[in-house]
């Protein structure tokens, strides 16, 4: 079965407002930016949750990620540079 959609974040309150669904530990939502490709990774932690920047893109035919750091210590806008 293939996972729905997730709509782009486009705000800092979006991020803010991220849950992790019942059950699950991790979780993978896409942003809005000029360049296609920012992700914001959400995983549970036994201190509570923590949310990572990653950028995807190919390079020779294999998929990278490349982290840009932790959030709220690397803004939004920041991210999307």
């Amino acid at each position: 079965m293939a996972r729905p959609k997730a709509k782009p974040i486009n705000t800092p309150r979006e991020i803010d407002a991220l849950q992790l669904p019942a059950g699950s530990t991790s979780l993978r939502q896409p942003v809005k930016s000029p360049a296609a490709g920012l992700y914001i990774y959400m995983r549970q932690r036994a201190k509570g949750a923590t949310k990572m920047w990653v950028y995807r893109y190919w390079l020779a035919d294999k998929r990278r990620d490349m982290g840009l750091g932790m959030y709220p210590g690397v803004s939004l806008a920041k991210a999307r540079e």
